[in-house]
C-alpha cells in the first residue's frame, strides 16, 4: 500500500539497488521520443508536441510565424526547452512542384521539461512520488513508535470516537449485531477476489509508499539512475500541459489564457497539441509466455494483454491503465468491469427465466383457456374496427408469457436488490481504490480554476481553502447564465415529449389503417404478425430513430451550454455536462417505455367513455391500447430500443476509429517527410485527444451516458424483458475492449487527470436504482397480470381444484350490451361483447374492481418496503468502507502526525543552536 509519510530530514535514505534496478529499463527506448540535443549524455524527453504548417500566402504566413515566435517566448519564459527545426539556419519550407508553399506539409515543435521545472509544478499539482520501501519505511516507524512507547509519549493518545465504536460491553444484543457484521465483512474481503484485477505488469517488485512533493525534502524520495525518470511519463505530460492551459499572452493580466485560447483565437497558426505515446501499441513480440511484459512500452503491454479481442475473458490490468492514461479513466474501466462482472449471475437468471416460459406457455392455463375462447366477443379497438375474438389474443399472450411468467415477480425481486447493492459494492471497491492509488487526499476546492473560467472572470478572490489569489465570477453573473441553459434544456426536453406524442398518434391512426387492411389469420404469417405487433414493431423503429438524432443534436447543444454556464474547475464541467445529457438522454431513451408500461392500457378507458382525439378529417381516434396487456410491447420496444442502440453504437465505435486512421495516414503520407515512423509524427495521424479538441473528454463522459442508460435499461423494465442483463453483459464484454483499443490504437495519448471517484455518475446510478424499484413495483401491480393472478388463486375461486387458475382467463372480462346505435356498425348483429375490467352491467366498478385496485396497492407498498429493507440490511452487514482499511489509515494518518511533530521540533533546535 501506499501512505503519505515524509522521512525525517536527517535520515535521507540511500538509494537501494531495488530502486535502482526498477528505474531501468530493459531495452533501449524509441529515439524519437527524445529531443537531438543531450546535456552529459542524458536524453531529454519529449513531454509535448505542437503541430503546424506554413501558408501559401505571405501575409499569412508571417502573421503566424510572429504568432508561434510569442509562442515559443511564452513557453521558454516557463523555463521550458523548445526544439523546432523551423529555426534552424538553413531550414526552408517544402515547396509544391509550381514551387509554392505546400500548406499540406506538418511542422513540430517540440517540448521539454527541465527537473527544475517539473519540481516547481509538482508541488503546485501536489504529485505524489515514491519514497523508500514499504519495509525500509516500516522498520523506521517501528523503531521511532517503540521509542515512543519507552518515553511515554503515546500514552493516553486514545481516541473518544474509535472507543465508541469498539466498545464491546454495550449489550449482548448490540454485542451480536457487532459479530455478525464483521462476520460478513470478512467474508465478503475474501469473496471479493471475483471481481479484482489481475496485476501483470510488475516494473515494482517492492511495495513503495508516496508523498507529496516537496522540493526541499527531494533528496528522501525515491532515487533513479537517470534524474530525468524521476517523474514518471504521465506525471511529467500533466505537470507540462498545467503549464500550457496557464499561460497568458498578453501580460501578467491577461485574460487570454491557455494555449487552447491561442488555438481557437489564433487560428491557423498553430494545428494542434499532443503529449507522445510511449511506444508503438504493436511492439514485436519476442516471448511466447504468457505474461511477457514489453517494458519497452507499456501502451504496447496494453495492447498485448488488454485492448486485443482475445482479451476478452482476462481481467483488467487497472494499476496499468492508471500509470499510463491517469485515474480518471482507470476508475471508468474498473467501474465498467466490476459492473459487467456483477451482470453474470442475473444474465443467467434471466435467460432460465426465458427458458422456463419457452417451456411451458404451450401448457399455461390461462393461456390454454383464452386461445380456446372463441365463444368470447371482444369489442372493438377503434371506432371503425371489426369485433374479434379473445382467441385472438392467444399470440401475444404467448409472447407475454415467455417473459412474464410465475418466475418474473422473484427475478424482479432480485434485480431490485442488485441495482441499490450492487453500487455499495462499488463503493467497497472504490474506496480501496482510493487507498491503493493515493487519493483519499484529493479535495476538490483545491483544483485550479479552467482557463476559460480565468479568461472570463471580471475579478479575483483568496481560495478559502489554499488562500491563494485566484479568478472569481459572482453569483450574480452565474445564475443568469444558468437560467438560460436550463431553458434551452428544457425546451429540448419538451421537445422529445412532444416526440413521443406524434409516436402516440402514429400508433393510434396505424392501429385503424392496419385493422382495415386485415390479416388472413389461418395463414402462416398471420399467426404469427398479429396487427398490434405491426404497429408496435414500426412505432419502436420510429421512435429509435428519433432517439439517435435528437442525440446528435444535443450532445453539441449540451457542449455549448456548459461552456456558457462557466463552470470553475474541471470536475464541475464535466458534471455539468453529464448531468445534462442525462436529463435529455433518460426522457428520450425512456419516455417511449413509461408510456408502454403505465399509460397506454390504463388510459383507454371502457365503452361509451373510450378516450379518443379527432383528427382534421373530423375522424375520431380512440386511444390504441394493448392487446392481453403491455408487457409484450414494453418487451419489443426495449429489444429494439436497447439492442439497436448498442449494436449501431458498436459498429461505428469499431469502423468509425479504423477508417479514420487509414484515412488519415493515406491523406498525409506524402506530408510528414520521409520519416513517417517518427513518434511525433505517428501520432499526429491518431484521433485528436478530446481534452485538446473540445476542451474536455467527451468520449469519457459518452461512456458513462451509454453505461447510465444501459444500466437503466437492464433494472428499470427487468419484468418485460429479463435478457435485459444478458444483452447488457455481452455488450460490455465487447465495449470494453472497443474502449480500450480507441485509447491505445486510435486515439492521441490524453492527459491524465486525477480523480477518487466515478463523479456525478454515482448519485445518476444511485438515482437509477432506487427508481428501478419503484418501475419494477409498478410494472408487478400495473402492467403485469401477477397481481390478479395470486389474488384470484388465493381466494380459491378456481373451478378447478387442481388448476388453480383455472377461470381466470374469462373472470377479468365484463360484458356490454351493444345499443341499436352503436359507433361503427354491427353487421354481425353481436348483442354484447367483453372488455377488460371489473364493471356490472351499468358499467359501473364492482366490488372486484375495488378489490383489484387495492391488491394492486398493497402489492406495491409491500414490494418496495420489502425491497428497501433488504437493501438496508446487506449495507448494514457490508459496509462500503471496511473498519479495517479505515484503521489502517487512521493510524497511519496517526503516525504521519507523530512523525512531524517531531521533525517540527528537529528543525526548531536546529534553527535555535
Amino acid at each position: 500500500m501506499r501512505n503519505s509519510i515524509i522521512p525525517e530530514e536527517d535520515e535521507a535514505p540511500e538509494k537501494s539497488a531495488a530502486d535502482i534496478q526498477s528505474s531501468e529499463p530493459s531495452q533501449e527506448r524509441d529515439e524519437t521520443l527524445f529531443l537531438k540535443s543531450s546535456e552529459d549524455g542524458i536524453k531529454k524527453k519529449i513531454d509535448f508536441i505542437i503541430m503546424y504548417n506554413f501558408s501559401a500566402d505571405p501575409e499569412s504566413r508571417n502573421h503566424h510565424e510572429s504568432l508561434r515566435r510569442t509562442l515559443k517566448q511564452r513557453l521558454r519564459s516557463k523555463n521550458l526547452i523548445v526544439e523546432d527545426a523551423s529555426e534552424d539556419e538553413n531550414f526552408e519550407p517544402r515547396t509544391d512542384e509550381e514551387g509554392n508553399i505546400d500548406e499540406k506539409q506538418k511542422y513540430f515543435i517540440k517540448i521539454h521539461a527541465p527537473m527544475v521545472v517539473l519540481k516547481k509544478q509538482a508541488e503546485v499539482l501536489s504529485i505524489n512520488c515514491r519514497l523508500q520501501s514499504r519495509k525500509d519505511i516500516k522498520a523506521m516507524i517501528a523503531s521511532q513508535v517503540q521509542e515512543r512507547i519507552e518515553g511515554g509519549v503515546l500514552e493516553g493518545d486514545s481516541d473518544d470516537e474509535d472507543d465508541e465504536d469498539n466498545d464491546e460491553d454495550s449489550g449482548c444484543l448490540e454485542n451480536f449485531f457487532s459479530k455478525t457484521k464483521e462476520t460478513w465483512s470478512n467474508f465478503i474481503e475474501k469473496s471479493e477476489g471475483f471481481f479484482q484485477v489481475k496485476e501483470i505488469w510488475d516494473t515494482d517488485p517492492e511495495d513503495y509508499f508516496t508523498a507529496i512533493y516537496r522540493h526541499d525534502l527531494h533528496d528522501y524520495f525515491a532515487k533513479t539512475e537517470n534524474e530525468e525518470e524521476f517523474f514518471t511519463d504521465s506525471q511529467r505530460i500533466r505537470m507540462v500541459a498545467n503549464i500550457l492551459n496557464n499561460i497568458k499572452w498578453e501580460g501578467k493580466n491577461s485574460r487570454k489564457i491557455g494555449i487552447r485560447a491561442f488555438l481557437e483565437n489564433e487560428e491557423g497558426a498553430i494545428l494542434g497539441y499532443y503529449p507522445l505515446h510511449d511506444g508503438v501499441f504493436n511492439e514485436p513480440q519476442i516471448s511466447d509466455e504468457e505474461d511477457f511484459v514489453p517494458k519497452k512500452s507499456l501502451r504496447a503491454y496494453l495492447h498485448r494483454n488488454w485492448s486485443g479481442w482475445k482479451n476478452f475473458y482476462r481481467s483488467q490490468p487497472l494499476d496499468e491503465i492508471r500509470d499510463y492514461f491517469g485515474e480518471k479513466i482507470a476508475l471508468y474501466f474498473g467501474f465498467l468491469g466490476f459492473y459487467t462482472n456483477s451482470l453474470i449471475a442475473f444474465s443467467v437468471i434471466g435467460l432460465i427465466v426465458m427458458i422456463y416460459g419457452l417451456a411451458t406457455f404451450q401448457t399455461d392455463t390461462v393461456i390454454t383457456e383464452t386461445c380456446n375462447m372463441t365463444d368470447v366477443i371482444l369489442c372493438p379497438k377503434c371506432f371503425d374496427c371489426t369485433f374479434d375474438k379473445a382467441s385472438d389474443l392467444c399470440q401475444p399472450l404467448k409472447i407475454t408469457y415467455i417473459f412474464d411468467n410465475v418466475f418474473t415477480l422473484g427475478y424482479a425481486f432480485l434485480v431490485s436488490i442488485w441495482a441499490m447493492t450492487f453500487l455499495e459494492l462499488w463503493a467497497r471497491k472504490n474506496f480501496f481504490l482510493e487507498y491503493e492509488w493515493d487519493l483519499t487526499k484529493i479535495d476538490k476546492d483545491m483544483e485550479p480554476p479552467r482557463a476559460r473560467y480565468q479568461a472570463v472572470a471580471p475579478q479575483n478572490r483568496l481560495n478559502p481553502v489554499t488562500f491563494k489569489k485566484e479568478a472569481y465570477i459572482p453569483l450574480s453573473t452565474i445564475y443568469p447564465r444558468k437560467l438560460l441553459s436550463l431553458s434551452v434544456v428544457l425546451f429540448f426536453i419538451l421537445l422529445v415529449i412532444a416526440s413521443v406524442v406524434a409516436v402516440i398518434v402514429y400508433r393510434m391512426v396505424l392501429s385503424v389503417i392496419v385493422n382495415d387492411l386485415g390479416f388472413a389469420e389461418d395463414s402462416p404469417v398471420g399467426e404469427v404478425v398479429t396487427p398490434s405487433i405491426v404497429v408496435t414493431t414500426t412505432a419502436s423503429t420510429i421512435s429509435l430513430i428519433l432517439i439517435m438524432g435528437f442525440n446528435l443534436i444535443y450532445h453539441k447543444a449540451a457542449a455549448k451550454l456548459t461552456e456558457l454556464e462557466v463552470p470553475r474547475t474541471q470536475q464541475e464541467f464535466d458534471d455539468s455536462y453529464s448531468f445534462k445529457i442525462f436529463c435529455f438522454q433518460f426522457v428520450n431513451y425512456y419516455s417511449n417505455l413509461f408510456y408502454i408500461a403505465f399509460f397506454k392500457d390504463t388510459l383507454v378507458g371502457y365503452p361509451t367513455n373510450y378516450l379518443s382525439i379527432k383528427g382534421s378529417d373530423g375522424k375520431e381516434y380512440r386511444w390504441a391500447g394493448c392487446d392481453g396487456g403491455c408487457s409484450y410491447e414494453l418487451a419489443i420496444q426495449l429489444i429494439i430500443t436497447m439492442v439497436g442502440k448498442q449494436l449501431i453504437n458498436n459498429v461505428i465505435e469499431i469502423l468509425l476509429p479504423a477508417f479514420q486512421k487509414w484515412w488519415t495516414r493515406k491523406k498525409n503520407e506524402d506530408n510528414l517527410g520521409l520519416n513517417i515512423d517518427a513518434r511525433w509524427k505517428a501520432d499526429s495521424l491518431l484521433s485528436s485527444s478530446n481534452e485538446i479538441k473540445y476542451g474536455f473528454d467527451v468520449n469519457y463522459l459518452n461512456d458513462y451516458i451509454e453505461l447510465a442508460i444501459q444500466f437503466g435499461f437492464a433494472v428499470l423494465f427487468s419484468c418485460a424483458f429479463p435478457l435485459a442483463p444478458l444483452f447488457a453483459f455481452l455488450n460490455n464484454i465487447a465495449e470494453i475492449r472497443i474502449d480500450a483499443a480507441k485509447y491505445v490504437k486510435y486515439s492521441q495519448r490524453p492527459i491524465p487527470e486525477r480523480t477518487k471517484n466515478i463523479g456525478i455518475w454515482e448519485p445518476i446510478f444511485r438515482f437509477l436504482a432506487i427508481l428501478a424499484v419503484i418501475t419494477n413495483g409498478l410494472q408487478l401491480a400495473i402492467t403485469s397480470q401477477t397481481v390478479p393472478r395470486i389474488v384470484y388463486a388465493a381466494m380459491g375461486k378456481s373451478e378447478n381444484e387442481d388448476l388453480p387458475l383455472a377461470g381466470f382467463a374469462r373472470s377479468i372480462y365484463s360484458v356490454y350490451q351493444i345499443p341499436d346505435d352503436f359507433v361503427g356498425g354491427n353487421p354481425e348483429n353481436y348483442t354484447e361483447c367483453h372488455y377488460e375490467g371489473y364493471r356490472d352491467e351499468n358499467l359501473e366498478p364492482t366490488i372486484d374492481y375495488w378489490s383489484d385496485r387495492y391488491a394492486r396497492v398493497l402489492f406495491f407498498i409491500l414490494y418496495e418496503h420489502a425491497v428497501f429493507l433488504t437493501v438496508w440490511l446487506i449495507v448494514w452487514l457490508i459496509p462500503n468502507k471496511p473498519q479495517s482499511l479505515k484503521n489502517m489509515i487512521k493510524q497511519e494518518e496517526y503516525i504521519v502526525q507523530t512523525i512531524l511533530k517531531d521533525k517540527a521540533k528537529k528543525d526548531l533546535s536546529k534553527k535555535n543552536s
